[in-house]
């Protein structure tokens, strides 16, 4: 695989923040960057900052950065900058009218946000790009994903479940705050599309009960692979003439943002 060379870009509202790495994977509605180390230094709110007044240095750079470059990118959406909090299980809760997703590797942190009027579903997920530990597959992957793999050459089955992984992952990220519902990595299902070595096509199926309330019950993402990571993204658009969709109860424990 061939890592891209991307170089830092300056975008109004963003700053520094890098927005070349998620280039061409969201739709125009959709504003998407990677943290700058402005972003990872900047200040939070201090609703925010009581959330992380315990937490080691790691968890306080990380929190910090996405939530400064998701009001930068909120504000190049002309959206209303508001505090970005976050529940007992860590997941981001999101301002009225804005739909978001934060994902983070080591020290990368890259942020996704979208108004609700035009986005449905919004799912951003980064991974450092090396093989999956085998012994995890069969938690993963389902057994049709486990006989994809196998029939893919040898030398990428590695990476190709760390895919897996992110797609679902990301898929993860835009259902939950729909339904509200936990679903493991045996319950959903992903399909990989190669359109080369480095990028491509996914689609992610849901249990009946969670696939009924959404806008789409196999909505499709892209992936790609950029700077040794890598990147899956989802994004579905809000259906013509109806009112935004949003929420239900939550009924299950998500896994952590």
């Amino acid at each position: 695989m061939v890592a891209l060379v991307v170089q830092r870009t300056e975008r109004r509202g963003v700053g520094m923040s890098r927005v070349a790495l998620l280039e061409g994977l969201f739709p125009a509605s959709v504003r998407a960057a990677e943290a700058s180390e402005d972003d990872f230094g900047g200040q939070l709110w201090p609703s925010e900052q009581a959330l992380i007044e315990s937490a080691v240095a790691a968890r306080r750079r990380e929190f910090t950065g996405g939530r400064v470059l998701a009001r930068r990118l909120m504000a190049d959406l002309n959206l209303p900058e508001r505090a970005i909090l976050s529940g007992p299980d860590r997941a981001p809760t999101w301002p009225e009218g804005v739909v978001g997703s934060i994902s983070h590797t080591g020290d990368r942190c890259v942020v996704a946000v979208a108004p609700r009027t035009a986005i449905a579903m919004l799912g951003l997920d980064i991974e450092v790009c090396r093989d999956l530990d085998r012994d995890l597959w069969p938690e993963v992957c389902a057994p049709e994903e486990l006989a994809w793999l196998a029939e893919q050459p040898a030398e990428d089955r590695g990476w190709l479940a760390t895919l897996l992984f992110s797609a679902k992952e990301c898929g993860y990220k835009g259902e939950y705050p729909l339904t509200q519902t936990f679903v493991d990595f045996q319950q959903g299902r992903v399909a990989v599309h190669r359109e080369s070595d480095t990028e491509g096509t996914f689609e992610v199926g849901y249990p009946e009960e969670v696939a009924s309330r959404l806008p789409v019950p196999n909505p499709r993402g892209r992936w790609t692979i950029r700077e040794g990571l890598v990147i899956t993204a989802l994004a579905v658009t809000q259906p013509p003439g109806d009112a935004p969709l949003r929420g239900s109860p939550r009924t299950e424990r998500p896994r952590t943002a």
